[in-house]
């Protein structure tokens, strides 16, 4: 019997899973093939009749149901390493989709968009979240502007970071709001006066 025998293929009992799911499928088109064999009296269409549904439950099931190719079950597919066998095949596919992408931007150059006016002056602005640091650079003008750009905003997230330990004393959770709202506050007024 061994070890397969009391534990299933591969260590697991998929023997008698198979063989409830080949019962059922049985129970389910025997009704089927006996009306078959009924309306056929014909020796060689009722034979038809039970070889189309063996052939049924082959396909259901499959021709081997356990995921083997050949009928010795001790011997094991070839694995493919990652090198060079996938990474090949990789570079292969990247190689092509590069080639493709390149064809596409040839093909399809981007549009030149809108043309510029030089004769207007142009004051270049940093997105929105960044106005409330453009407005303390212009607050600390020259050598000071380290300060404005740097020093300031790492306080700012010093004091963010502190909030935890600040709300775990008494009146915690009111100081820590203080913190967060008066920051919230500062930098929203900041982003506002940049913008006039």
């Amino acid at each position: 019997m061994g070890p397969e025998g009391i534990l299933g293929h591969r260590g697991r009992n998929i023997h008698a899973r198979h063989l409830a799911v080949s019962w059922g499928i049985y129970q389910k088109f025997a009704a089927r093939r006996l009306r078959c064999r009924r309306l056929n009296t014909d020796k060689v269409l009722q034979y038809a009749c039970d070889i189309s549904a063996g052939a049924y439950i082959s396909d259901t099931l499959g021709a081997f149901p356990h995921g083997e190719k050949t009928g010795d079950s001790k011997k094991s597919v070839k694995e493919k390493k990652f090198y060079p066998d996938y990474l090949a095949e990789i570079i292969f596919v990247s190689l092509i989709a590069l080639e493709l992408l390149v064809v596409i931007a040839l093909l399809y150059p981007p549009p030149v968009g809108r043309q510029i006016d030089l004769t207007k002056s142009f004051q270049p602005l940093p997105e929105w979240y960044f106005l409330w640091i453009y407005q303390l650079i212009r607050y600390f003008p020259g050598n000071s502007i380290f300060v404005g750009a740097v020093i300031v905003p790492a306080l700012a997230l010093v004091a963010l970071l502190l909030i935890p330990f600040v709300d775990k004393g008494e009146n915690g959770r009111q100081k820590a709001s203080v913190i967060f709202f008066g920051l919230f506050l500062i930098v929203a007024a900041l982003t506002l006066l940049s913008q006039l």
